[in-house]
């Protein structure tokens, strides 16, 4: 189901986007962009079900089909979402190739961070001096080597340690270690392959030294459980200045009020978002980019 679904999606890429430059009234439509047509097709399959099987489920359980707010992937909408990634300093070469490279070998490149967010995260990281990073959930490694490439440059110690099992997509363990042999920046990316309670826990035994950033982006049931881990031992893990990111804090519009029958994932997300926003240990901003990106830092 995922080759047929997978074959389906590349067709319409081919055999639809040449079509589509022309209107019915004649006018060209050659200078829409390539990824708009691309978000167009995309959205077309996902709601359908036919862009893996897996992927279209995801998509089609959305709680309430053409509900006001609700959203497949980006908050602000594909166009918005277009117009600021085209507006915004663009990726390195070697964050293309590694997009180029999840789109066409995986099925579930949708989970990849994104231009308009690893751009986002360069600059968090470069605007809070961050010198040593922590990844929760790595996929292949986009996310790892833009935070990689706000860190400064000529400075000892600056490092990206990534914790990944690699369990849910397997062949994205391939993408990631080329990514990194290929980055100018890979020597700065270490990788920790375990799940990330147990992947904490051999940091902390070992000594590492704390984290000034953090970005998780991995199972979403353990979202709470990574909080609550990383403040259990604050000094050991996370330096006084340290700034989590957390990444699908809107999960699809699902965790809005109006799902009235929101599922696990949903309902472990909501519980995340409340208990983070009313925890006195910290100050805390969502940010409605992509699939929300919730920012916490902890109070003085």
């Amino acid at each position: 189901n995922h080759f047929f679904g997978y074959l389906n999606y590349h067709f319409l890429l081919s055999a639809v986007c040449p079509l589509l430059c022309l209107s019915t009234s004649g006018k060209a439509l050659s200078a829409m962009p390539v990824l708009s047509l691309r978000s167009l097709l995309c959205g077309v399959l996902r709601r359908s079900g036919r862009l893996g099987t897996s992927v279209g489920r995801s998509y089609a359980s959305s709680f309430q089909a053409g509900a006001p707010g609700v959203y497949d992937c980006c908050a602000i909408g594909e166009a918005r979402t277009d117009y600021c990634t085209a507006h915004s300093t663009a990726p390195s070469r070697a964050l293309v190739e590694v997009e180029e490279e999840t789109r066409t070998r995986l099925r579930q490149g949708f989970m990849m961070s994104g231009a308009l967010n690893g751009q986002l995260l360069k600059m968090l990281v470069g605007l809070s001096g961050a010198r040593r990073i922590l990844e929760l959930g790595t996929y292949t490694g986009y996310s790892a080597l833009a935070m990689a490439e706000g860190l400064p440059e000529g400075v000892p110690g600056t490092e990206v340690v990534c914790i990944d099992p690699f369990t849910d997509e397997p062949e994205s363990r391939k993408v990631f270690l080329g990514a990194r042999e290929r980055s100018p920046l890979g020597q700065k990316i270490r990788l920790v392959e375990d799940l990330g309670l147990p992947a904490l826990d051999k940091l902390e035994e070992e000594g590492v030294v704390p984290f000034d950033f953090v970005f998780i982006d991995a199972d979403k049931a353990n979202y709470l459980n990574y909080f609550e881990r990383l403040l259990r031992s604050p000094r050991k893990l996370l330096s006084p200045r340290a700034l989590i990111c957390v990444d699908n804090t809107l999960w699809y519009s699902r965790v809005l009020p109006e799902n009235a029958a929101p599922d696990s994932t949903t309902r472990e997300i909501r519980e995340f978002n409340t208990r983070v926003a009313a925890d006195p240990r910290v100050e805390v901003v969502m940010i409605p980019i992509r699939d929300g990106l919730t920012l916490i830092r902890l109070r003085p």
